[in-house]
């Protein structure tokens, strides 16, 4: 009696230590499909919001298959569309029983991120104290802008909503030869969006007096830019055709924030 008794015990404890194993496997393969969820969805929170494509992606990671989805949605209000992309990552891992069953689990993660309130670009261009680019003379009465540099000082953006505009430029020239240039010999630049301008604000600067042109432009109201692309470029002409003026540097910046 006493055999079949220890015989019994240890046939369950058999069993038990058996289960547990089972259980510790699935414990160890949820947990590790759980880190590789994890970890992808870090990777595509850390993209831009253009960074984002929508599309599926998947693959694998030791013995754990993941996917990753991202979807481009839209948030309807009564006065406007707000865009967002919704980012679904699934991790599959094989589960056994101990009877020896296999079934396929899931984790499942779900993100959401919002179009951006603010955007920001900025774009320059640099010459060496030897070269420069000459700054187009134009008629006073009819002035004609010239783009600024080979390919222009010029940003070009793409929002989805529509969007007010601050612009901060700064453009440093260089006096080659002065020869007949007086005190009251000017350089406008000017701003234009999808070459349609200037607007709304022109600086005028004295060339002998003051070589750097600073300006800060804000597109709000009637100027916002609406949904979709553009191309915004500040543009110049010097008012003289006396003596030969060139580039040394200039800078634009831009912020854009959604438009209420």
């Amino acid at each position: 009696m006493g055999a079949i008794l220890i015989t019994i015990g240890l046939a369950a404890l058999i069993n038990s230590v058996i289960s547990a194993r089972f259980f510790v496997k699935q414990a160890e393969s949820k947990y590790q499909a759980m880190d590789v969820a994890f970890a992808k969805m870090e990777e595509f929170l850390a993209k831009s919001y253009s960074g984002l494509q929508p599309g599926i992606t998947t693959g694998s990671n030791d013995q754990i298959n993941w996917k990753a989805e991202v979807k481009q949605l839209q948030e309807v209000s009564a006065t406007k569309q707000i865009p967002y992309k919704r980012i679904e990552v699934t991790a599959s891992y094989k589960e056994t029983d101990t009877k020896g069953s296999s079934d396929t689990r899931q984790i499942k993660l779900e993100n959401i991120i919002p179009y951006p309130f603010i955007h920001a670009a900025s774009t320059s261009i640099s010459r060496d104290a030897s070269g420069g680019i000459t700054v187009p003379f134009s008629n006073i009465s009819s002035p004609v802008y010239k783009p600024i540099g080979d390919n222009g000082l010029k940003i070009e953006v793409n929002y989805d909503v529509p969007k007010d505009i601050m612009l901060i430029y700064n453009i440093a020239i260089r006096i080659n030869q002065a020869t007949n240039i007086s005190s009251i010999d000017t350089i406008l630049t000017g701003c234009f969006v999808d070459n349609k301008g200037p607007k709304p604000v022109v600086t005028r600067t004295p060339i002998m007096t003051q070589p750097l042109i600073s300006n800060a432009i804000a597109l709000t109201d009637k100027e916002a830019l609406p949904p979709g692309p553009h191309t915004i470029e500040i543009k110049w002409f010097k008012d003289t055709n006396n003596g030969v003026i060139s580039l040394r540097e200039a800078n634009l910046m831009l912020v854009a924030v959604e438009k209420e």
